[in-house]
C-alpha cells in the first residue's frame, strides 16, 4: 500500500485547559484533555478508582456552553507523560445533536491550529 493512500479519518484534538470541556463520571468531574468524533480522553490520578477496560459509564459531557448526557465505554488506560494515567473513553449512543456539537468544536479547533 502506498503511504499517500493511508488517511486517518478519526483522530482526537487536544483540548486547551482554558476551554470549558469536562466529563462528569460518577461523582467526579474531569477535565477533558483530548476530544474526537467518537471519544475523549481524561487524566486520572493514581488514587482514582481506575475503571475497568470495556466498562460502561454514564458521562455528562460539558462542551463549552452545552451539556450532554450519554454513555461511554473505557477503551484504554495508559501511562501519561505527566505521571498520571490517560483514560480513553469511546462515546456510545450519540445522537446527531451531540455528534454535530463535537464536530463543530473539532472543526473550529482544527481551523485555528492550522491557521498559523
Amino acid at each position: 500500500m502506498d503511504l499517500e493512500q493511508i488517511t486517518r479519518d478519526i483522530f482526537r484534538v487536544p483540548v486547551l485547559e482554558s476551554h470549558d470541556v469536562t466529563a462528569c463520571i460518577g461523582a467526579r468531574t474531569y477535565q477533558v484533555v483530548n476530544l474526537g468524533s467518537r471519544g475523549l480522553g481524561i487524566l486520572l490520578d493514581e488514587e482514582d478508582a481506575l475503571p475497568q477496560a470495556s466498562s460502561h459509564h454514564a458521562v455528562g459531557l460539558r462542551l463549552l456552553d452545552q451539556q450532554f448526557e450519554l454513555q461511554g465505554r473505557v477503551v484504554h488506560i495508559s501511562a501519561h507523560e505527566s505521571g498520571r494515567y490517560l483514560c480513553g473513553i469511546a462515546l456510545v449512543d450519540m445522537n446527531e445533536e451531540i455528534a454535530q456539537a463535537i464536530a463543530d468544536y473539532i472543526g473550529k479547533y482544527r481551523a485555528n491550529m492550522f491557521a498559523k
